[in-house]
């Protein structure tokens, strides 16, 4: 092996030789040269010709090099070669290198690596591409992308730029350089990626992806470009504009270019960057309204960056400003505005058209545009009347998804694809309108992807302090968690949302807002407050908005419902005229949950067959079935009469309770919904899992660390003081010791827990002088149990017998043993939790079996009966309801055997007899027996 990296012709040539001497009684004999230099000209003929010299004598040669000793390799005509793409690993090698290499199987090694052979090596033993773990990947491909520039420094200039500014964009299609004016001449390219097979260059597509583009990898190559020449900078921040990528186009600017470049960018394409959410960098670099009366001869294409970007913050009184600038400007703006960015900074501003002041004039001398030549105008337009004609007339006619399938290819585009390249809200605000319509329409069944997209958004959007379209996408989403009976994660999203209409005038929405809010209030026993909103609505609403009149109307009807006494229910039912037959689907509701919570039995069974087409209306189903669970019992009746096929559209809860709400997620979907989520099992044992899979760390061998992990998450999201933690764990330590050995300990969890530094989930989290775990990514089964106990036990949610009966057995499912205790250190807390939540199960256990003998289940009775007393035999509630069961199931012996079984253990701790409930309840079942057996 000869590494011949920078080596003199003539140094090589000694070698060679002096290799060929010892080697001249070896059979076969073959030498490797690796980085062969870039002889040229008769160095190159000369080394040819020794090589060839020395073939002849039966040596053979396996030669390394890069593209640069080109020459060389022509002159090797009657060599085999292996092009650059042929060393690359193949797909189907992939899985040999990844188990030799121990290289996690969850990885996408070809798109991190593009199958060189040094990158792959440098994922050894990589299970994630987070944190630490990140740095020798990163490193690789940096150090790759700098060789491939260096030796492109000796190279053909046309194809060393076209490589700069191929890393400077990142990834995209080359039709992107063509619409900016730069198109890429074909042969360069061609010659790039045969020789330098590392751009990702897909022909099919005509598109490239650089390796750690996404990253932020090749920031050091960014700057070395930018040092050398920043035209090839200013060339790729335009690509990225032209491509819709301003948010990539900004980090650009930012990092390499100067605050003039960035306003001259901006100034030749004023409307990208504003839809495309960038109002801070639009602000910084501009200086807002500041920065403009500086400006002796402002602008107007920075003015028009300005006043779109005081509408998506929500600066009304800035963009109200700016357009009394362009109005008495108008006359003279079509020969410095583009006609594009002029139609596209409209249209934006009709959106808030209500907000007085704010509409940009209309400007003489531009051309008529054809239809489809400003996507971007046609595009807001198009929002702005489907969304109001969908919340004020309840129609939708699904223009939006055709125009999306034009637009974008597919009709709900997942916004959160484009969060890296900048916020495209033309199209997010699209997206938005067609899931709204799902809710509103009746279409929506369950919450999907397309919803956590939505939701990834708004921290982007936070971020950004885009406060309208935050305020809306927040709303979309909790109208649509609201109406699929999914709970709520954002409960202001919906205030906030009319707080921002009554600051723009906007009725509509300000009517709409309130009535979600309405029934928000209805599903946590806010009937009051829902009834004023409701009211309020209907007071408002006008023929403008007959959807929005209705919705308020059914809103009212119910909360009145909720909160008037029984004798006003049956005053009102009895006043319904079950003859008419011109009511509409909210009304038609309205009278069947009257009748039903009246008990009028005859008249809700007559009125739903007079109008069983009326209530069935699809695009009413989401509002009757929210309805319908927030009327809990009283809607009974009413979810009897339903026709077995319509029940999945009209009953949220499927068994005990709504499955969002209460029921644990099976493994398979925690592990597709929540990567990297951890449970803590600590009833009936204590393990700890990952995804569904048992930690089996070492370190859960030291008693420590699993007693403070438990002990952390029994305060269930809660912190736990580090005195208290001193206390329980080191109680014989002074406080030196034992905060060292505390520091030691968490730091040994986070460890056996995976926690990997900043860029992964922090499971444990530190407040002041408390510790705890983070309810984000840490649950356990007794803060389930416990959620579950409160339900049956405290009757906040109103739950028929069968739902009480289902929950109790599902909580004995879930109480496989008492709670974990450690066996080192002060254990009171654990002693005292095991007590608490054994008393919580026997009493759970307790109300299920009297229930379920009202209802003469006597099968889930005995089920719950002999759980409770495997588990405590002592409380005699438990017992009396047990010998209940027994009595109806006709088992006296095992009434007796349990009696008998009590007085012993009494009599052993020197105790009086049970309880004289116990004995009288003992006493009168004996007593019917023995009266059975006589007659």
């Amino acid at each position: 092996m000869v590494d011949a990296r920078e080596a003199m012709l003539d140094e090589l040539i000694v070698q060679l030789d002096a290799i060929e001497r010892e080697c001249a009684q070896v059979p076969h004999p073959v030498i490797a040269i690796d980085d062969l230099p870039a002889f040229e000209g008769d160095a190159a003929k000369e080394f040819v010709a020794h090589v060839r010299g020395m073939r002849e004598q039966g040596v053979e040669f396996a030669i390394a090099c890069t593209p640069l000793a080109g020459e060389t390799v022509r002159l090797l005509s009657d060599s085999a070669k292996l092009t650059a793409k042929q060393l690359t690993v193949r797909p189907r090698e992939f899985a040999e290198w990844s188990r030799v290499l121990a290289i996690s199987s969850k990885l996408d090694v070809y798109k991190l690596t593009q199958g060189v052979p040094a990158l792959v090596a440098a994922l050894q033993a990589t299970v994630d591409t987070m944190g630490e773990e990140r740095q020798p990947l990163a490193t690789a491909t940096c150090n790759l992308y700098s060789s491939v520039l260096d030796e492109l420094e000796r190279a053909d200039d046309a194809i060393r730029i076209l490589a700069e500014t191929l890393l400077l964009v990142g990834s995209g299609s080359l039709r992107d350089f063509a619409a900016a004016g730069t198109p890429v001449d074909m042969s360069c390219l061609q010659r790039l990626v045969h020789d330098y097979p590392v751009f990702g260059y897909d022909a099919a597509t005509n598109s490239f992806a650089c390796m750690g583009a996404d990253e932020g990898v090749l920031q050091p190559i960014g700057e070395r470009i930018a040092k050398g020449m920043p035209q090839i900078v200013r060339r790729a921040v335009r690509i990225q504009v032209r491509a819709g990528r301003a948010g990539r186009a900004v980090e650009l600017l930012d990092r390499f270019l100067s605050p003039t470049d960035a306003l001259h960018v901006l100034s030749h394409d004023p409307m990208r960057f504003v839809l495309s959410g960038q109002a801070p960098f639009i602000n910084r670099i501009v200086g807002g309204s500041k920065g403009l009366e500086d400006q002796t001869n402002a602008d107007p294409n920075l003015e028009l960056a300005v006043y779109g970007a005081a509408l998506i913050s929500g600066d009304m009184r800035l963009a109200r400003t700016l357009a009394g600038t362009f109005a008495i400007q108008a006359e003279g703006l079509a020969s410095r505005v583009d006609q594009h960015d002029w139609e596209v900074a409209r249209a934006l501003g009709s959106l808030w058209s209500s907000c007085r002041g704010v509409e940009l004039p209309e400007v003489s001398g531009f051309a008529a545009f054809s239809p489809g030549s400003c996507q971007d105008a046609e595009a807001l337009a198009l929002h702005e009347r489907c969304f109001r004609g969908l919340i004020e007339q309840g129609v939708w006619t699904g223009e939006v998804e055709r125009f999306l399938e034009r637009r974008v290819g597919k009709p709900f585009p997942l916004a959160s694809e484009s969060v890296a390249c900048g916020i495209d809200i033309p199209n997010l605000l699209l997206t938005c309108d067609v899931l709204l319509a799902e809710a509103l329409t009746g279409v929506l069944g369950r919450i999907d992807e397309r919803d956590s997209a939505l939701a990834a958004l708004v921290e982007p959007l936070r971020e950004q302090r885009l406060l309208p379209i935050l305020n809306h996408v927040r709303l979309v989403c909790s109208v649509r968690r609201l109406l699929s009976g999914t709970p709520l994660v954002d409960e202001q999203a919906v205030v906030d949302a009319n707080t921002l209409a009554v600051r723009t005038s906007d009725l509509s929405l300000q009517l709409f807002s309130a009535i979600m809010e309405g029934w928000q209030d209805l599903t946590v026993n806010q009937a009051g407050s829902a009834r004023f909103r409701g009211q309020q609505a209907a007071r408002l609403a006008d023929a403008r908005h007959p959807f929005l009149a209705r919705g308020a109307f059914f809103l009212e009807r119910v909360a009145s419902l909720r909160s008037i006494s029984q004798l006003a229910i049956r005053e009102e039912a009895g006043a319904i005229d079950l003859n008419r037959r011109d009511v509409d689907a909210e009304d038609a509701w309205a009278c069947a949950l009257y009748l039903s919570a009246a008990h009028c039995d005859a008249e809700l069974t007559a009125w739903c067959s007079l109008q069983k087409d009326t209530l069935f209306t699809p695009s009413f189903r989401l509002f009757a079935r929210l309805a319908l669970s927030v009327m809990g019992e009283k809607a009974d009746a009413l979810r009897r009469m339903l026709p077995r096929p319509m029940l999945p559209y009209y009953i949220l809860d499927v068994g005990v309770v709504p499955a969002p709400l209460f029921d644990e997620p099976d493994r398979a979907a925690k592990q597709e919904e929540a990567v990297g989520h951890i449970t803590f099992r600590m009833l009936g044992g204590f393990s700890i899992e990952r995804n569904g899979h048992i930690i089996t760390s070492n370190i859960w061998k030291r008693k420590k660390t699993g007693m403070l992990a438990a002990r952390l998450a029994l305060a269930q999201g809660g912190l736990v003081d580090r005195q208290v933690l001193y206390d329980e764990f080191w109680p014989e330590m002074d406080y030196k010791h034992a905060r060292e050995n505390l520091y030691a300990t968490v730091s040994m969890l986070r460890h056996s827990l995976g926690e990997n530094g900043k860029d992964g989930p922090q499971y444990i989290v530190l407040q002041g002088g408390s510790i705890g775990v983070n309810p984000e990514f840490i649950s356990s089964d007794v803060q389930f149990f416990e959620k579950l106990a409160r339900i049956v036990l405290l009757g906040h949610v109103r739950l028929s017998a069968p739902k009480t009966i289902e929950l109790c057995l599902r909580i004995e499912q879930l109480y496989t043993g008492p709670l974990f205790v450690p066996t080192d250190g002060v254990t009171t807390y654990f002693q005292r939790m095991k007590h608490v939540l054994q008393s919580k199960f026997i009493d759970c256990m307790v109300r299920g079996i009297d229930v379920a003998l009202a209802e003469e289940d006597l099968t889930s009775a005995l089920w719950m009966a002999e759980a409770g007393l495997q588990q405590d035999a002592t409380r005699e509630d438990l017992m009396r309801s047990a010998m209940h069961v027994y009595d109806e199931l006709g088992r006296r012996k095992d009434i007796v055997e349990l009696y008998g079984a009590r007085m012993q253990s009494l009599e052993m701790q020197g105790k009086g007899g049970p309880e004289p409930e116990t004995k009288r309840l003992y006493r009168e079942i004996i007593e019917r027996y023995r009266l059975r057996s006589i007659m």
